[in-house]
Parts: structure tokens; C-alpha cells; sequence
């Protein structure tokens, strides 16, 4: 509601703007965001679905305590994957630009910067998470479900695949070649 009212002010106090009309839109330039615009919709929509959808599936396989130690166990792991995605997603303009001016070498050099930096911080809180993982589970859940220290593992393994593979994913993303 908000957003309509903003746009109704501002086609009002701007009328040379003509932000509500579609008498000079140019329909094909417009179709021709439609390919890339899906692609990196589907991107998300795939890692969407590859969170929310295992949820589901070991609710109907396993039961809710296993949902639980689950989706808890995912949660600590997944503090890794946001802290790195930030730095990854901090240097996008910067990828960008270098892409749009074609200095290839540079961007090479921060691809790798990143790529490197990411996997070196992420050995680092895997091996946190499994000294100290368990003890954040007990007292994020006050051993109502039993912490249990494989399956934490099993989700630090696949975290550290996971990092190579999205930090591998946001060149692709920021140059729009997704």
C-alpha cells in the first residue's frame, strides 16, 4: 500500500516522469530481462527449496524430534554460510565493475582472494563448530534433545562444499552470466 501511494505522489509532484504510463514503454526491451531475471530467480528459488524442503522431508521420514535436532543442528551450521556469504557478497559492486571493464586479471585476483579467504575462514569455524558445537546445541535447546556429535558432522562436511560452491556461484551472479 505504501509502495502505491508513492507511486501515485510522485507521478503527481513529477508529472514530466509519467512513472504511471505505458504509452512509450518499449515491451521487447522489457522481454529481454525476462531470461536472465529467471535464472537468478531460480538460483534462489533451488537454495530456497534446498532449505525448506529437507525440513519437510525428515519431518515425514524421522518424526519432529529428529525435525528439531535437525533444523537446530542446520541453524549453527548455517552461521557459517551467512558470515562468509557477506564477505562474498561485500565485494559484488567490485566484481561487477571489473567485469563491465574488462580488466579480467584484476578480477581473477579477487575471485581468488575471496574463493581463498572463504575456504580458510570456513576450516576455521568447522573446526569450532566441532569442538564447541555441542555445546551451543545444549544450551540453545537445555538438553531437551540429545546433542549428537555425527550428525553435526555430517552437516560440517557438507557446509564446507557448500561454501566452495556458492563462493564459486557469486562471480557468475555479479557479472549477470548466471
Amino acid at each position: 500500500i505504501t509502495a502505491g501511494l508513492a507511486l501515485v505522489d510522485l507521478n503527481r509532484k513529477f508529472p514530466q516522469f509519467k512513472i504511471l504510463s505505458l504509452k512509450e514503454a518499449d515491451f521487447s526491451f522489457g522481454l529481454s530481462f525476462i531470461k536472465p531475471s529467471l535464472h537468478f530467480f531460480l538460483i534462489q528459488l533451488g537454495q530456497a527449496f534446498s532449505l525448506q524442503g529437507t525440513v519437510l522431508v525428515v519431518g515425514v521420514v524421522a518424526g519432529p524430534i529428529q525435525v528439531v535436532l535437525f533444523s537446530t543442528m542446520r541453524t549453527i551450521v548455517n552461521v557459517i554460510r551467512s558470515f562468509l556469504d557477506q564477505l562474498s557478497h561485500a565485494a559484488w559492486p567490485e566484481m561487477t565493475r571489473l567485469d563491465a571493464q574488462q580488466y579480467m586479471d584484476k578480477f581473477l585476483v579477487l575471485f581468488r582472494v575471496i574463493l581463498r579467504s572463504a575456504l580458510m575462514a570456513s576450516v576455521i569455524f568447522i573446526t569450532i563448530f566441532h569442538f564447541f558445537g555441542g555445546f551451543i546445541y545444549n544450551f540453545w535447546l537445555r538438553k531437551t534433545v540429545p546433542f549428537q556429535q555425527p550428525v553435526m558432522d555430517l552437516f560440517l562436511i557438507y557446509m564446507a562444499q557448500f561454501i566452495f560452491w556458492l563462493t564459486c556461484s557469486h562471480p557468475l551472479q555479479a557479472t549477470n552470466r548466471h
